[in-house]
């Protein structure tokens, strides 16, 4: 996605640079080349696995995030993804597939479900900053929702009533576990018998 992207991007005209970091970019910095895409790399280009050599510290990546006009992310499928967290709290704009917790945090206009449509908010920012007034919003979506500071009194509340929930192991538990396993017992022996019986039954017409 990432290279179809800005493939489209730079064959518009548009004056685009790319910032590429961290490890295994292999495939990526190899195909930016090939299609004279400007852009640099914050790492030692090797063609060996990169992994340990070129993964940054977070102090790092905080000082890339500002170097920035835009994070593209690009992934198709996500828990985080992280730099949706990171870009929020960095102020910096951030154009996203609707992955993971991204529409939690990111506003509408952000959003993408196509390269045409990534294409279109890219050149729209590009030419008239179209992306500029998701920056607050997004940056207190952030401090209200998604620091530690902000979720510890979620968690007292979650966790108030911890004491009177029947810890595992308890009789009515045990009780429950006998008569479901004394079910199955049953059912494995039904089973067990209706297929001997048709066996039997084979065995004796041929």
């Amino acid at each position: 996605l990432f290279l179809s992207i800005v493939k489209e991007l730079s064959e518009s005209g548009l004056p685009i640079y790319i910032l590429l970091a961290g490890p295994r970019r292999h495939w990526l910095i190899h195909h930016l080349q090939k299609h004279n895409i400007s852009f640099s790399y914050a790492g030692q280009v090797t063609a060996q696995d990169d992994y340990s050599l070129n993964l940054l510290s977070q102090d790092k990546i905080g000082e890339l995030y500002h170097l920035i006009d835009v994070n593209l992310i690009t992934s198709r499928w996500e828990g985080g993804p992280r730099c949706v967290l990171e870009g929020a709290a960095t102020r910096t704009k951030v154009v996203s597939p609707v992955i993971g917790m991204a529409p939690d945090i990111l506003e509408s206009r952000c959003l993408y479900d196509a390269v045409d449509s990534a294409v279109a908010i890219l050149y729209q920012d590009i030419k008239n900053d179209f992306l500029a007034s998701t920056l607050d919003s997004q940056y207190s979506r952030f401090i209200a929702d998604f620091i530690p500071r902000s979720n510890i009194p979620r968690f007292k509340e979650l966790y108030q009533h911890l004491e009177k929930i029947e810890p595992f192991g308890s009789k009515k538990i045990k009780a429950s576990f006998l008569v479901s396993r004394n079910v199955l017992q049953r059912l494995q022996y039904g089973v067990k018998k209706k297929i001997t019986g048709l066996y039997s039954k084979r065995t004796r017409n041929y």
